[in-house]
């Protein structure tokens, strides 16, 4: 049996990848530093297992992946464990730097990094000094393990020493496949129980002999690096060690600390935060994709699974085996969370002798009201150790119940898996029971120590439609919309005026509005308006509209002639009652254009100041703008008229107290020593 180790991926050249965020959005990092921005792998030591290129190189150059020097410590058969030295630029490996960089592109603030060789790390040959094989093993510094390289078979006693290993000293393995040959295969070791198999996202795999679901996760990349599980795996690496952190800093509740760094709560939060591919499938014996696992690594939603908390059963059992397990009625407590986790110990047993020994099995049970919603999402992902020593599994199943009915709503009953996994896309709300069945028929030990991860999501609101928006008046504006939810809180609506940057909110509108009126706004200005449902879930998709007001002589056309359009008896130069006076004018003035009167129009008096005489014009106008440009203008020549104002007087004004001021004009020169003055009235739109 050949056990020569190699890459899960091969080399990729510099120049081929290029720089992109876009994978960073998509495993929730980006979400989760908006949250939480100081989670970046801080006080957690991890490690980088890499097999030598061809050449013999195998060091991450620690300044290429974003670090220190002296953050990297490097392991091999000449320099053990602990002692180690320090970053050879020499053995500089472009497979490790590529793993490095996607590694602490993301685990940017890990406490150090333990490199090892991986023939040193694990001695294929059993000859050499290890840290993984049983004949040699040491216990390292370090909670989160990348491997992105694979041996060249399954071998049961790699996987044991593995299992062995991480149940021993509580270590997550994050493990590439071999995605060289198409399909991909699954060789040691990321064939381990207690470990995480990552793949390329829709990268077919073969399946195992044993029936196992493997790959656990897949993982996008950067660039051309997505293509290769070398370098999607260290993407789950590093949003491990971000869990450890959170883990130990107890953003899981008080005093969890201990619990929540479990490597089976570690896996089934990642297991359980992940987003199904389009293509997404499972069954009840088989409870992860063949492709793609769980799906796709989130660590935004693990962390918010975690800040859920940890809960206990709500009921522990110990039924005979073989027994009725349908949950019995009378329990009143409930999980008060819809999200969150669960480190606990379920216990089997027997009694009797050979001749009357009776089995009893263990049962925890979690009740959940999920009300606040009409349809949630489910995702629940149960995962146990291969213990340590053991050669399999201890056998535990996990179901769904309504516990209103009693009836049995979905199951995942693997009998080869060490993780079980129910999703439920479309969940009506209820009164439910999540139930963790462990058998004592088969058990290799009667105590086993799992993690649940659940999560009741409840549907984002269906977003309304059909968002119209419309002018009323000058400074006001109608809106109309569907409202296609049934569960929204509440409706949002934000404004801007159009061409500006950011919405302002205005408006947080009862649930089941359908309309809204917005006034105060200004004339002939045009509005851009978002609105969006809001429910316990979040908000729904948002949907957009604009308009513009009018300006006031558009609403004054629209009173008078029902229409807004400058044409016909509306247009500023139509006289429809024929007094000689235009609409502009009528308009501008405070007339009614389908009556006749003439005295609105500017009158011109002489006035007499300091015994000298003085030409002045006077007209009432409205005291609101318009929009109009008023100005008046002096000559001495009718065949010559300024426009610039000169030789008027600023005017004085009097509010008139009915909505009308009266402005006066006087002429800066008297008229004594004139033989001719005019004066009139400018109005322009």
């Amino acid at each position: 049996m050949s056990l020569a180790s190699k890459y899960a991926s091969v080399a990729v050249c510099l120049s081929c990848l290029q720089v992109q965020a876009s994978y960073l959005d998509d495993i929730g990092y980006t979400d989760l530093l908006a949250r939480e921005p100081s989670l970046t792998g801080t006080g957690v030591t991890v490690a980088q297992v890499e097999n030598k290129e061809n050449d013999g190189d195998w060091h991450t150059d620690p300044l290429n992946a974003g670090l220190e020097l002296s953050d990297f410590t490097f392991f091999d058969l000449a320099t053990p464990y602990p002692t180690g030295t320090s970053y050879n630029d020499s053995l500089s490996s472009s497979h490790a730097n590529f793993v490095g960089s996607m590694y602490f592109s993301i685990a940017t603030g890990v406490e150090a990094v333990e490199a090892f060789y991986s023939d040193y790390y694990y001695s294929a040959s059993g000859t050499n000094d290890s840290i993984v094989r049983a004949s040699t093993r040491t216990q390292t510094n370090a909670s989160i393990v990348n491997q992105s390289f694979v041996f060249g078979t399954v071998a049961s006693f790699v996987d044991e020493d593995y299992d062995d290993y991480a149940a021993l000293y509580n270590v997550l393995f994050c493990n590439g496949l071999n995605t060289n040959v198409t399909p991909g295969t699954v060789p040691s070791p990321a064939t381990q129980y207690n470990g995480i198999t990552v793949n390329v996202i829709d990268r077919a795999v073969s399946p195992l002999a044993d029936g196992r679901s493997k790959p656990d996760l897949v993982a996008p990349a950067q660039g051309v690096l997505a293509d290769f599980s070398s370098f999607t795996t260290p993407v789950v690496s590093a949003c491990a060690a971000i869990l450890v952190q959170a883990a130990q800093r107890e953003d899981g509740g008080n005093g969890t600390a201990t619990a929540a760094g479990k490597l089976q709560t570690l896996k089934a939060l990642l297991l359980n935060g992940a987003t199904k591919t389009s293509v997404w499938t499972n069954s009840s014996s088989q409870p992860l994709d063949a492709t793609n696992g769980a799906g796709v690594v989130n660590i935004n939603r693990s962390h918010r699974q975690l800040a859920g908390g940890q809960h206990t059963a709500t009921q522990s059992l110990t039924p005979e085996s073989g027994s009725n397990t349908t949950p019995p009625a009378g329990i009143s407590s409930r999980v008060n969370s819809n999200l969150g986790w669960s480190f606990a110990s379920i216990v089997t047993s027997q009694s009797g002798n050979f001749f009357n020994r009776k089995y009893y099995d263990g049962i925890h049970n979690y009740h959940f009201n999920v009300s606040a919603a009409s349809v949630y999402t489910l995702h629940a992902t149960l995962v146990w150790n291969r213990q340590f020593g053991q050669s399999s599994i201890n056998n535990l199943e996990l179901r769904l119940y309504n516990y209103s009915s009693g009836t049995l709503v979905d199951q995942s009953i693997s009998a080869v898996d060490n993780v079980e996994h129910i999703y439920i896309p479309n969940l009506p709300a209820g009164d439910y029971v999540l139930q963790v069945h462990s058998y004592q028929t088969g058990s290799v030990a009667s105590s086993e120590d799992y993690a649940l991860a659940f999560h009741f999501e409840p549907h984002l609101p269906i977003a309304p439609s059909n968002l119209s928006a419309a002018p009323t008046s000058s400074t006001e504006i109608e809106l109309n919309w569907t409202d296609n939810a049934n569960d929204e809180s509440s409706y949002s609506l934000r404004r801007k005026i159009s061409g500006q940057n950011s919405f302002s909110d205005i408006a947080t509108l009862p649930a089941d509005t359908t309309s809204y009126l917005d006034s105060s706004l200004t004339q002939d200005t045009s509005y851009d308006y978002e609105l969006y449902a809001t429910s316990i879930a979040g908000n729904s998709e948002v949907i957009a509209a604009s308009a513009s007001t009018y300006s006031v002589l558009e609403e004054w056309r629209l009173d008078n002639f029902g229409s807004i359009s400058n044409s016909g008896n509306g247009a500023d130069d139509a006289d429809p009652e024929a007094d000689g006076i235009i609409n502009l004018v009528e308009f501008a003035l405070g007339g009614d254009p389908w009556s006749t009167d003439r005295t609105i129009l500017p009158r011109v008096q002489i006035t007499e100041v300091d015994s000298s005489d003085y030409l002045e014009l006077k007209y009432i106008r409205p005291d609101s703008d318009n929009g109009l440009t008023y100005s008046v203008n002096t000559t001495e020549n009718l065949n010559s008229w300024p426009t610039d104002g000169i030789g008027v007087n600023s005017p004085t004004i009097v509010d008139n107290g009915d909505g009308t001021e009266t402005w006066t004009y006087r002429r800066t020169s008297s008229i004594n020593n004139t033989d001719a003055a005019f004066m009139r009235l400018d109005i322009s739109n």
